[in-house]
């Protein structure tokens, strides 16, 4: 009996050690790190679905260590429910990105992961789209009126017909009108993300040069000789497509701007009405008589 109780008083002894110096053991043995979030960031550009380059981000908390795409907060050492804000920018894009992450309360150990996704620059429909004409070169080319056998040299004009009577000529010209443009070779697309704003536009400016055929009328005086000419003028030129006033595309192009069709009399020098000639000056033939009263040609221009 004595044995047994010495045994127990032993055991109430062993216990009461191990509930004294529990406490010490306890917080040995349940030291942990401070709590730790993660917030794991892509950031995309709107435009080409692709990930965004050159970007920068940022959390509203000072404290917080960025490292490429993971921004990482650490508690003290457990963790208050609280929000931050994660920002994206970049000199390539007008506008950041951001947004609010909000963070759950974590015990001091606890590790934590938070997913953003943030879309930077803004869709191709929101630009403001714009065309300038860039001139790159200008030329010009005349040709005179079928019929100029005459040869006389006159304020720069070289090749005429004659009139060697007293009377009008009703004179008709025939030349071709030009409209349109065409593509002079391959569009220059700066930025991907506009190809199909631009194409488009490759497809307009080069529906191709129409020619319309025209008449142009004047009333030729007597005693004189008389021409007509026509010059075309034609523009070799960039369309540039700009985005918001950012050059996206470039198109090269020929385009005729003008198309003059000019007349011109003077007294004709071998004429044996010499002297006789006064512009706007001239008999109406309605009896049939002298050379008639009516006269035409046309401008032709070589391909």
């Amino acid at each position: 009996m004595f044995n047994k109780m010495k045994k127990l008083f032993s055991l109430f002894a062993l216990a009461g050690a191990f509930v004294a110096c529990q406490p010490e053991e306890l917080e040995t043995a349940f030291s942990v790190d401070p709590a730790t979030v993660r917030i794991n960031v892509t950031v995309k550009d709107v435009q080409t679905g692709a990930a965004a380059e050159d970007v920068t981000l940022t959390c509203s908390d000072g404290a917080a260590k960025v490292d490429g795409n993971v921004i990482t907060l650490t508690g003290n050492p457990a963790f208050e429910k609280t929000t931050v804000t994660v920002t994206a920018t970049s000199s390539k894009y007008a506008e950041p990105a951001k947004e609010d992450v909000e963070i759950n309360e974590l015990r001091a150990g606890a590790v934590a992961d938070y997913n953003v996704v943030l879309v930077v620059g803004k869709p191709v429909s929101d630009y403001a789209i714009t065309v300038e004409k860039d001139v790159k070169a200008e030329t010009s080319k005349t040709e005179y009126v079928s019929g100029t056998t005459y040869d006389h040299s006159h304020d720069g004009i070289e090749h005429w017909r004659r009139n060697d009577t007293r009377f009008f000529l009703d004179f008709k010209v025939d030349y071709y009108e030009y409209s349109g443009s065409e593509v002079a070779g391959e569009a220059t697309i700066l930025d991907p993300a506009f190809q199909s704003i631009v194409e488009p536009y490759v497809q307009v400016y080069n529906a191709g040069i129409k020619k319309t055929a025209k008449v142009a009328e004047a009333r030729i005086s007597a005693w004189c000789i008389y021409t007509a000419t026509q010059t075309l003028t034609t523009q070799t030129v960039d369309y540039v497509v700009k985005a918001d006033g950012v050059e996206v595309g470039r198109i090269p192009a020929v385009v005729p701007v003008s198309s003059e069709v000019e007349f011109y009399e003077m007294a004709d020098p071998e004429s044996h009405g010499h002297g006789h000639y006064q512009p706007g000056h001239g008999h109406d033939d309605t009896h049939g008589h002298g050379a008639g009263n009516n006269a035409g040609g046309g401008i032709i221009f070589a391909e």
